[in-house]
Parts: structure tokens; C-alpha cells; sequence
């Protein structure tokens, strides 16, 4: 699964994607990565 995230909302939140293909960001000093994809599928999460 691709994770998609807007690039202005995270500059505007003081995040950053994780590099290397990594699947998560970092924000404040601390890193959040998933390890697993998502449960819902790309469009029941826009719901």
C-alpha cells in the first residue's frame, strides 16, 4: 500500500517523511513508522 501525505500539511505541522522508503514521518523530535499497512482501504479512510 502507498501512503500518500500532503507535503504543504506536513511542513505546516513541522513533519517530515521518513527517508530510505520508510513509511512514516518525523515531528518534534520523535519518528513514527508503520510496520503494517493501513486495515481500511485509501477511500474508506477519506470517508
Amino acid at each position: 500500500m502507498e501512503w500518500e501525505a500532503d507535503q504543504k500539511e506536513l511542513k505546516e505541522a513541522g513533519a517530515e517523511l521518513l527517508p530510505d522508503g520508510q513509511v512514516g514521518l518525523r515531528i518534534h523530535g520523535w519518528e513514527i513508522e508503520s510496520s503494517k499497512p493501513s486495515i481500511l482501504k485509501f477511500l474508506q479512510r477519506q470517508e
